[in-house]
This record gives C-alpha cells, structure tokens and sequence, in this order.
C-alpha cells in the first residue's frame, strides 16, 4: 500500500467522505477500502469505519474494529435449530501462533479429535492463529521458523488438521494483522481462501449468531496489564446496551477465566503454544487450554444450562465449572 494513497485516504475520512465517495476517488472496491483502513489501524493511526462510515476515532476510544462481517450470522442460522438441537457444545480456543518455533500442532490434533468424540462441529479461535511478521524484531526472528506470508499460507493450510464434520471460524489478532503491515498481506483471508472448512470472521471483532446462540469474538489488544478480572469487565462494558450476547469470548492474553454478568458468559481463552523464553523471564507464563461449552436450551430457545470445561494441554486433566 502506497504512502500517497494512504494519504489521500486519510484526507478524505477527515473530510467525512461516504465509503461509496472515497471508493470512487481512490477507484477502489469496499473490500479493499476496508484492508487500508485496518493497514493504518494496524499501524496505530486513529482511523476505523462504523456503521459503514469511515471516520477518525477521538483520542481514548475504542471503537468498533474495521473488518466486520455483519451479515456473518446468515452464515450460520440456518445450521442449527432448537427443535433438533436442545442440547449442543462448542470449543473455544485461542492464540494458536502457527509458524512459531514453540507452535503445538499436535495439541490441535488432539483437540480435533476430542472435538470429534464428542459430537462438536464448531470450533472458535479468538484471534492470533498465525505468528506473524515481526521480521524488524531480532527476538521474533530467534523464536520463529516461518514468518513470511507466502511460507506461512502454505504451512497452515497443510498443518492444521481437517475433518468432514468441523468448521473452524476465526477472527485475525496482532500477530496476524502484522503482515497487512509489513506485506500488505491479510494472511487468514488467504488461508481461508484455501481452505473450506476455515472461515476468516474478520480482524479483531465478529458478531455471530449459531442457532439461537448469539457471540462476540475479541482478540483485544492492551497496552497496560490490568487483572483479567478487570480486563474481561471492560470489554464486557463495550458490549451495546441493546445487545448482550450469550457468549463473550476473548483471547490475546494465554490466559484463561470463566466469568459470567448478568446473562453473558465471558470466556478468556488461553493460548496453543509453549512458553517463549523471554515470557518466562518476564514472568509471564503462558497457559495452553481449551474450553469446551455445552449448553442446554428449554423449548422456548433460552438457555436452560450451560457447562463449562477447561481442557489443559500440560499435564492430562480436565475440569468442569
């Protein structure tokens, strides 16, 4: 993406030009009016489109993510129904840092079949399920074995494991919009390009809807280290008055907590990697789990009774909340 390009853009959403007028000008489509706007997100430049208006965030906000696939609900309404389904689970995961020298591909198998045995066909990655480029950071590239996106399209797409029965749906965190900025490259868009049952819900935020059960997925980025506590009430506190989803699930942190608000379920969920060396000696250790979620729905579609399980990948244990 040409600097004059990305300058001109800039002008035009101060100016408050529609996405119908800057697309003109610029003599771009949407799609890729969009992929400039999360490239000068993603460089820290105050600049989002909410609510199909491309605009500049005021200092301190948070806004609402640039790729966000609206209508991503359509896609999965009419694949399941109360009627036929009172009862169903779902996996929750996070932070799969493919291409790292520390990735665990086998724990990904090991959840695909556990996923297997117990009937889901819907697994959720909050974000991260690529390393990234960080190729200007000697630290990243000691702890990297694949960090150019061409390598790394390639190697997830033959890495991550298949089944007929299980669609795998991720939003793209930090690590993956690092190569929209180094490589102009939206990495998990290419890989879903290639891959069927790995559906790309967009960078940072998704609003989806399976069946009766509505979610928001966030990565999250954070430039303080609040509690997790803390942490998972702020995005909670995001959430619109008018829509309280069933699920919050968020990532970005290797951490994870249960904590239930009012109606929503707030899920932080860990990580898929071994600790880095230099997490340890910043004391920052890195958690690899899972949740499994299964929820019961009474015959009027509201849920009945929902069971969390916390699956750790460091030693054979699992636990229910």
């Amino acid at each position: 993406m040409d600097k004059q390009t990305l300058d001109k853009l800039r002008y035009l959403i101060n100016k408050k030009r529609s996405v119908e007028e800057i697309c003109s000008i610029l003599e771009v489509e949407v799609k890729t009016l969009y992929e400039m706007v999360l490239y000068l997100k993603a460089q820290g430049k105050a600049y989002d489109i909410i609510d199909n208006v491309p605009q500049k965030l005021k200092r301190g906000s948070l806004g609402v993510y640039a790729v966000k696939h609206n209508n991503i609900g359509e896609k999965f309404n009419s694949e399941l129904t109360i009627e036929a389904n009172p009862r169903f689970s779902v996996c929750l995961l996070s932070d799969v840092h493919y291409g790292s020298l520390y990735d665990r591909p086998d724990i990904m198998a090991r959840i695909y079949r556990e996923c297997e045995d117990r009937g889901i066909n819907h697994i959720f990655c909050s974000g991260d399920l690529t390393n990234g480029n960080y190729s200007n950071r000697p630290e990243f590239l000691a702890c990297s074995k694949i960090y150019k996106s061409e390598d790394m399209i390639d190697y997830v797409a033959n890495t991550h494991p298949t089944s007929n029965n299980i669609k795998f749906y991720t939003i793209a965190g930090n690590h993956d919009t690092s190569f929209l900025c180094i490589e102009g490259v939206d990495i998990i868009a290419k890989i879903s390009e290639l891959r069927d049952d790995i559906v790309y819900l967009g960078h940072d935020l998704a609003d989806i809807c399976l069946g009766p059960l509505k979610m928001r997925m966030y990565h999250g980025y954070d430039k303080k280290r609040p509690s997790i506590e803390d942490r998972l009430k702020r995005f909670y506190n995001k959430l619109e008055d008018d829509f309280k989803p069933d699920i919050l699930q968020i990532g970005h942190i290797h951490h994870s907590l249960y904590m239930p608000i009012g109606t929503t379920h707030i899920f932080q969920t860990a990580a898929l990697i071994d600790e880095l060396p230099a997490a340890l000696s910043h004391n920052m250790p890195c958690e690899r789990s899972c949740w499994f979620v299964t929820f019961e729905y009474d015959e009027e579609g509201k849920i009945r009774k929902i069971t969390p399980e916390l699956e750790f990948f460091d030693e054979v244990r699992c636990r229910k909340i």
